[in-house]
């Protein structure tokens, strides 16, 4: 049974992270192509469509070491992949902690820099669940790098988008990208394929190369061309490493008369304003079914006009309000009982300030006070020489583990005995 000490190390603690988008790195995604492209040659398959002209990000070039909290991890995870519906919200939107609290390796305090790796017990469960794991921690890792390097720390699903009947994109083929990530004026965006193994290099080298024919290019009528990101996370036995490429598509004209799906890795935006408004509410709605908020949540979903199945509807979530050194924050509280007999006490929330924003409806107001919220992260974060904005908690016998997102979520975490 661990410690409260070592449940501390396991989610709060600082670990390094290699990530690299470099020339060679474009150059062994070439060759994975040419090897694939015989192969299906010798076996009479058609070569499909994909990205060949493969770019480097420059804010991972060259490559370098970025430190990532698990629980901060976990906070991105949360809100990424949960459900912008109303409907089975608490048990889709929590399943990812129930999973993964336990799955980061215990490290003596004394290692002056401790990689980021799996713990012994995540790498012996079932194959399948294994693949689902390192998916999902690759979702994970994407939104942290997204959200902090390049300015992205929203996202929409593409395939909630795609059921709006009234969204400006059609897609007519069988695989499609991840997540669009943006801020909240949509001056950055990021189309984002996410992959994740916990095998070989070589194995995240062919991830990256499915990556290529699977994620599009994006170009709106004033002529914008969105980067299209393939994000392939490596959870090997030394460490973790993620791989980052983009694959842009050919020169397009500067101005566009029609919008549409020009080519099968080509999309082509019809109304720019339908664009933004609907990935606006879909990442809104997320972060509110996050925090318990969920008929606010339904609310935005319908001004996305997404057809939603009819479903039992579940009852509202009570709610409640706690202060503490990143704000006040609004949301839902729940207890898990683990075999070890500690018992996890969750707290999903939401900034009240962006709450309110939130169900206000304003771009502009929301947009003002997530930037405001983000201001006093960076601060509490540079005080306490963080990477992320996590506070560890020791209280009468239980760990209180915090953190908060940029898009004003906060995932607090009570290890306590029995």
């Amino acid at each position: 049974m661990p410690t409260l000490e070592e449940w501390e190390q396991a989610l709060a603690a600082p670990r390094r992270v290699q990530v690299e988008s470099s020339s060679n790195l474009l150059e062994e995604v070439r060759q994975q192509h040419k090897k694939k492209d015989a192969k299906r040659q010798q076996d009479g398959q058609p070569i499909p469509a994909r990205k060949n002209n493969l770019t480097v990000v420059p804010a991972f070039s060259p490559e370098k070491y970025v430190e990532i909290i698990p629980a901060y991890m976990l906070n991105r995870l949360g809100v990424v992949t949960t459900p912008a519906i109303e409907n089975l919200a608490d048990i889709c939107s929590t399943w990812a902690y129930f999973r993964y609290l336990w799955a980061f390796e215990i490290l003596p305090p004394n290692i002056k820099k401790p990689v980021l790796r799996l713990s012994q017990a995540a790498r012996q469960i079932d194959f399948h669940q294994k693949g689902l794991l390192s998916d999902q921690i690759g979702v994970g890792m994407a939104a942290v790098l997204l959200g902090a390097y390049l300015d992205a720390p929203l996202a929409a699903d593409v395939t909630v988008a795609m059921d709006d009947p009234t969204w400006p994109i059609e897609l007519q083929y069988d695989t499609s990208p991840d997540y669009l990530f943006f801020n909240a004026t949509q001056t950055k965006l990021f189309i984002v394929e996410c992959k994740g193994t916990q095998t070989t290099r070589a194995s995240s080298l062919d991830q990256l190369r499915r990556g290529t024919e699977q994620v599009p290019s994006l170009t709106f009528t004033d002529g914008r061309t969105p980067p299209s990101l393939v994000v392939a996370t490596c959870l090997s036995k030394s460490g973790t490493r993620i791989l980052v490429i983009d694959p842009p598509g050919e020169d397009q004209p500067k101005h566009l008369e029609r919008t549409e799906r020009v080519a099968q890795r080509e999309w082509r935006v019809r109304n720019d304003v339908e664009f933004a408004r609907g990935t606006r509410l879909i990442s809104e709605a997320k972060v509110l079914s996050f925090a318990g908020a969920d008929e606010a949540a339904a609310s935005k979903i319908e001004g996305v006009r997404k057809r939603i199945p009819a479903m039992p509807k579940i009852q509202p979530r009570e709610s409640e309000i706690r202060e503490n050194e990143f704000g006040t924050f609004k949301g839902t509280h729940q207890r898990i009982g683990m075999r070890d007999r500690f018992n996890i006490d969750l707290f999903q929330a939401l900034d009240t300030t962006v709450l309110e924003g939130l169900i206000s409806d304003e771009p502009a107001q929301i947009d003002e006070q997530m930037r405001t919220f983000q201001n006093r992260l960076s601060a509490i974060s540079a005080k306490t020489k963080k990477a992320q904005p996590v506070s560890v908690i020791h209280q009468k016998g239980t760990l209180i583990v915090r953190t908060a997102g940029p898009d004003g979520s906060l995932l607090e975490v009570q290890v306590s005995p029995p």
